[in-house]
């Protein structure tokens, strides 16, 4: 039964006891004394004050250098400590030992018991303290010291840093040497090691311990390590590439913030720090060539090389001490701003596993042989540390350290510098600043033994002992090293490495021609091509530690084969989440999806052929077989459409500026700068005849749907019709004023259009050759041209960036396509004249929709301009040319992947769980609902409210759905089951919109009351309310800090107030109307707002200042929200469309239009690949965020 009379706070122990510790100090002190006849720290002040007992004299040279700490002291302080510690030893010590028996050794926490010893001990020190302050006012002292420094003599109020404060992660592991089993194995390894050490101290033989000591390891520490690192490498790598960098990403931030607040504020501002790096960089420079080396590789050497020497290398950077110090008074430092620490040798169960997780070490790892492992990296069992008070101290240990030691050392005999790293210019991955320097010490003649030291800076150093983090730094450690071993050491370091580890992932399972891996090939400039989502911040949310690849290209790379790998690997999960693959060849992604490896939905593009000679023209063989190219100077090229391969080429003396394959497949035409257009059967590359008439280059080359005209257009100005049979010249077709471009047969070979670089089109008819309308419009040179098949419009493509649709029998404009920022060189139509494809200057090709102009979708892959475009016959794909690649691309437009269907009147509201697996809807039918992200199945139907719901949203930690509803209410329901919590009731209008904190603590609420409410999630308390709007707020949010609420609202305006006071911070105004909504982007630099005068706008959350207007809409926008990765903004409108933007330079990425009526509300997936969008016409509808 617990001792109900026992203390059980740390504050209870202390004052149980202080009293008697107090006066059993007091006792102790009072003995000492009496034995003196007075008070000796009296004298003991004196003598240290006194001339003779002042360590470093201006005319001492090398300083004395005692082999302990108590120099300069004199007698009456020797005296004074031994009766002092007889007299602890005798009233103190006992009672010590009686309280902490009573700490309950089997029901308390190790940091628990450090903690209340650690205010014991604090308690004692008062005393000494009292004592100690109480000597410094004697006369003598303020005499001979002076007042001033006696009273700038400040002695802390505690020795012992005892907050119980203790970094720690947040996710649940333990490292390798934290297991249970392997705690009596360490204990064990340590007192050997002590033993060992005393005895080699002593110049006595310790073979028989250091022989334990390498038993023991083999015996259990390195089977204990190649089970961990085997467990992670092969079986469980989800723990490898999950669990480890989550450590990382949760412990780093933490390290950073701290350190570097100081680092950047405090050190790097000191006056010294210029001079540290000065010296660092001319004297140090040389020494980061090569990590040096130990002489001794096994381990029972480097144990007793160690002992052998600690006290050498303690002797010498005593030494190093007392020559800083002589420098303090030249350099205006404050004297006793450095002090040596040397730490203990460090222990053999941390060596072996260092060396352990060193990937170099594997085959003594495997062979569980401690006496394989390679000793000679392990250069910190020797160390030590200068605590410097300012960076002046720190310029004046390295100073001293060079001169002794460095290069031109006065010292060498002794010792040299082997190694430098200045970490205060460049901080090690958690953010620690030191500068860390291995000098190599002298043993003998022939051995020497590097050892380690540190150059502190003291505020760094108390930072990290109060920030409590050394338990944390070890596991942090160790999830680094676990992480390198296993060969996944890039999770562990920057965005840019990690997105270079995924591609390694990928390219692991790819093979080249050769059957050669391709990993190595995954260079930045790869990196930089694919497609990125997900930021790091978004990630942790949906478990990820992985940047998430959109999309994979791979084009030009030569990939021969995809290896088979399993279903629950890794690479498998990585490319799980790949939207889309452009891969080299089509037989390639096949062969893939054939064995499961990819999906078919995946396929984006591929490529067909990457040519050293400049591409000009390129089409597709009516059955889709074969793709035709024109190059600068190679001939044209027949490819195998499937998989690039080369059927045969057709030889030209001149470069071929244009080809095409006639209706019935059968013959290739091709035009060249020599003026000829050429007929070749495709069957067998032989050319059938030459067709003689152009003075010039010819440009272009088509024949009508039978193929027995052909029309080709050339730099002479002219177009002409030709009979393919037999080659006989038709017509010559002459008007343009300049080099016709391209010309066109229509569908029933009834009429040609032409394109001039006059900056015309023109329409012809070819029964007899006479020009039937000019088409007038464009602001630049026209550059390609086609008809639908009805002969219904001509459709044009300009250097002005423009397309055009003109209605062939009068010539009128009917639709003008926007959206490329370059020069469009090519423009072809789908086999159901639907869809136009264009192809730009600007790097992409575009599918419009010919019926409204819209934008369906867009592909960037190549990083070139794109001479020419055609949509492959009856399939989804288009083949394109740049200047160097041909290209298949996937031209499937990304229309609603799911529609929810269930709410019996307009959807008002949608989000995303933050888990990215559930969507949430709220209806003015009064419900709301849960859908399956997955296959948009309807899981719960959220009930009670007593009408319209206007907004939903899910918790952080995904276990609850709020509701605002007109009826006045928020309502909080399990989402597990559906089932009502409570209500949050106060507002006295209908709500329009509820938020959480990111902690999920409180709850925000907006209101037609022009109110907004700040409740605690937990039991619905009322805690403040924000006024200041002088209509309703339709919308309020809070950042991701946490610091800030922002709102919208009828009035105009959006405001940004202070979530801890409720404090209107500042007024955001800028819109002509009324504003619907306000977004914070997740990484809480802007907001978004939607209004009522068809703009969405972006501001700078920090001063408010507006910074860029989406315009496109051509109605009231009712909201506007940023994607998780805060590249992209989507937009909904009462023009029935959601707008994707992104967010640089807020240029138009996609217009949704899958509603027949106006959408309310957007938001984005949690991994930023789906945009869920809901409207009045009672659907929610799961988009692709863009559309590649």
């Amino acid at each position: 039964m617990q001792d109900v009379n026992r203390p059980t706070s740390p504050a209870e122990y202390c004052a149980k006891h202080r009293t008697s510790l107090e006066k059993a100090l007091g006792d102790a002190i009072s003995v000492a004394c009496m034995a003196q006849g007075t008070n000796p720290l009296h004298s003991i002040a004196i003598n240290l004050l006194h001339p003779s007992y002042r360590p470093l004299r201006s005319n001492q040279s090398q300083p004395k250098i005692q082999d302990n700490d108590d120099q300069d002291t004199g007698p009456a302080y020797e005296a004074f400590g031994a009766v002092l510690a007889a007299a602890i030893d005798t009233l103190v010590s006992p009672l010590l030992t009686q309280i902490v028996s009573e700490f309950g050794p089997k029901g308390l926490s190790p940091a628990r018991r450090a903690l209340r010893l650690g205010q014991v001990i604090n308690s004692l020190w008062k005393r000494v303290r009292a004592e100690l302050n109480r000597a410094l006012k004697h006369a003598d002292i303020v005499r001979e010291a002076g007042e001033e420094i006696v009273n700038e003599l400040k002695l802390p109020a505690a020795v012992v840093v005892a907050s119980g404060h203790a970094l720690e992660s947040a996710v649940a592991w333990r490292p390798p040497a934290a297991d249970a089993q392997m705690q009596p194995v360490l204990k064990e390894l340590r007192s050997l090691q002590a033993e060992a050490e005393t005895r080699l101290r002593a110049r006595e033989a310790a073979k028989p311990q250091l022989d334990a000591m390498m038993h023991l390891s083999s015996k259990q520490l390195l089977p204990h390590y190649a089970a961990r690192v085997a467990r992670l490498s092969v079986d469980n790598w989800e723990e490898c590439v999950m669990t480890l960098p989550a450590i990382v990403d949760d412990l780093r931030p933490k390290f950073e913030k701290v350190y570097t607040s100081t680092g950047e504020g405090l050190v790097r501002k000191e006056r010294g720090y210029a001079e540290f790096n000065a010296v660092e960089e001319q004297s140090c420079r040389n020494l980061t060539a090569h990590k040096p080396a130990q002489a001794c590789t096994s381990l029972s050497a480097l144990v007793e090389n160690s002992v052998r020497a600690d006290p050498v290398f303690d002797r010498l950077m005593r030494g190093v001490c007392a020559a800083a110090e002589m420098r303090v008074d030249e350099s205006h430092a404050a004297p006793g701003g450095i002090a040596w620490e040397k730490g203990p040798i460090k222990k053999m169960g941390r060596c072996v596993e260092k060396l352990c997780l060193d990937p170099a070490q594997r085959s003594a790892l495997n062979a569980a042989d401690a006496a394989a492992l390679d000793a000679s990296s392990m250069l910190d069992t020797v160390r030590g540390m200068f605590v410097c008070n300012t960076m002046t101290h720190v310029y004046l240990v390295l100073k001293a350290l060079v001169e002794l030691y460095g290069k031109a050392g006065t010292a060498l005999s002794e010792a040299r510098l082997v190694r430098c790293k200045n970490r205060f210019a460049n901080p090690s991955s958690g953010g620690w600043m030191d500068c860390l320097i291995n000098v190599e010490v002298a043993l003998s003649e022939t051995d020497r033994f590097v050892c380690e030291v540190q150059l502190v800076h003291r505020q760094l150093l108390m930072v990290r002992a109060e920030l409590g983090a050394h338990h944390a730094y070890g596991t942090y450690r160790a999830a680094l090293e676990l992480l390198e071993s296993a060969g996944h050491e890039l999770l562990g370091e920057t965005e840019a490495q990690r997105k270079r580890w995924v591609l390694q992932q990928v390219l692991a399972v790819c093979v080249d021609a050769h059957g050669e891996s391709m990993q190595a090939a995954a260079t930045a400039q790869l990196v930089s091509r694919q497609r990125w989502g997900l930021s790091r911040d978004m990630r942790k949310q949906v478990r990820c530690t992985w940047p998430r690849l959109n999309h994979l290209e791979l084009g030009g790379l030569g990939v021969a084969q995809i290896l088979a790998f399993k279903h629950d690997s890794l690479a498998a999960e990585i490319l799980r989440g790949v939207f889309s693959v452009s891969l080299c060849t089509r037989s390639v992604f096949d062969s893939a999806v054939e064995r499961g490896l990819l999906r078919r939905e995946q396929l984006q593009g591929c490529a067909l052929l990457a040519s050293e000679h400049q591409l000009n023209g390129a089409c597709v063989s009516p059955d889709g077989m074969h793709a035709v190219v024109g190059t600068q100077g190679n001939g044209a090229l027949v490819l195998r459409f499937n998989d690039g391969a080369l059927v045969r080429q057709l030889a030209h003396a001149s470069p071929v500026g244009c080809v095409h394959v006639s209706g019935d497949g059968q013959h290739v035409l091709t035009g060249a700068d020599d003026a000829l257009v050429r007929v070749w059967r495709i069957a067998d590359g032989e050319m059938v005849r030459a067709l003689e008439g152009h003075t010039g280059a010819v440009s272009s080359v088509h024949s009508s749907g039978g193929g027995a005209v052909v029309v080709s257009a050339s730099y002479d100005k002219s177009a002409r019709l030709w009979q393919r049979a037999d080659g006989a010249p038709l017509h010559t077709l002459i008007g343009h004023a300049s080099m016709v471009m391209s010309a066109c047969i229509g569908a029933d070979g009834v009429y040609v259009a032409t394109a001039s670089y006059d900056k015309t089109a023109a329409v012809w008819r070819v029964a007899d050759g006479g020009r039937e309308r000019v088409l007038k419009g464009h602001s630049g040179a026209v550059l390609s041209v086609c008809m639908t098949p009805d002969n219904e419009l001509v459709i044009t493509a300009s250097s002005d960036k423009s397309v055009c649709a003109w209605r062939l029998s009068d010539g009128t404009l009917v639709r003008t396509f926007d959206g490329h920022s370059g020069s469009v060189n090519s423009v072809c139509l789908a086999e159901n004249a639907s869809q136009l494809l264009t192809a730009s200057d600007d790097h992409t090709i575009r599918l419009w929709r010919l019926a409204d102009g819209a934008l369906l979708r867009t592909h960037d892959q190549h990083n070139s301009q794109v001479a020419c475009a055609c949509i492959c016959p009856g399939g989804p794909l288009a083949l394109t040319a740049s200047r160097r690649s041909l290209r298949a691309s996937l031209l499937l437009t990304r229309d609603a992947l799911r529609t929810l269907r269930g709410h019996t009147k307009g959807v008002l509201s949608v989000c995303v769980s933050p888990e990215g697996t559930r969507v949430v809807t709220a209806s003015s039918d009064k419900t709301a609902r849960v859908w399956r992200l997955e296959d948009g199945a309807l899981e719960l139907v959220l009930s009670g409210h007593a009408d319209d719901v206007t907004c939903a949203c899910v918790s952080p930690d995904g276990n609850f759905v709020l509701t605002a509803s007109v009826d006045t209410l928020c309502a909080i329901w399990l989402l597990k089951d559906g089932s009502f919590q409570r209500k949050l009731q106060g507002h006295t209008g209908a709500l329009r919109s509820v938020a959480l904190t990111p902690d999920g603590v409180h709850v925000v609420t907006a209101s037609d009351d022009k109110t907004v409410r700040v409740w605690l999630m937990a039991c619905g308390t009322q805690l403040r309310v924000l006024e200041g709007h002088t209509d309703r707020v339709s919308s309020a949010v809070v950042s991701p800090d946490g610091l800030h609420v922002v709102t919208a609202s009828w009035d105009g305006s959006a405001a940004v107030w202070g979530f801890a006071d409720g404090t209107l911070l500042r007024v955001l105004k800028g819109h002509a109307a009324k504003v619907w909504s306000a977004n914070v982007s997740p990484d809480g630099l802007y907001i978004v707002t939607a209004s009522f005068d068809k703009t969405a706008c972006v501001w700078r959350l920090s001063d408010g200042s507006l910074q860029r207007v989406f315009r496109e809409h051509t109605d009231a926008v009712y909201s506007a929200c940023v994607s998780p990765d805060g590249l992209l903004v989507v937009s909904t409108s009462a023009d029935k469309t959601a707008r994707v933007w992104d967010l640089a330079d807020a240029s138009q990425r996609r217009v949704i239009k899958n509603h027949a009526d106006l959408l309310w509300s957007a938001c984005f997936s949690p991994d930023g690949m789906h945009v869920v969008t809901a409207s009045r016409d009672g659907t929610a509808c799961i988009e692709a965020a863009t559309e590649a």
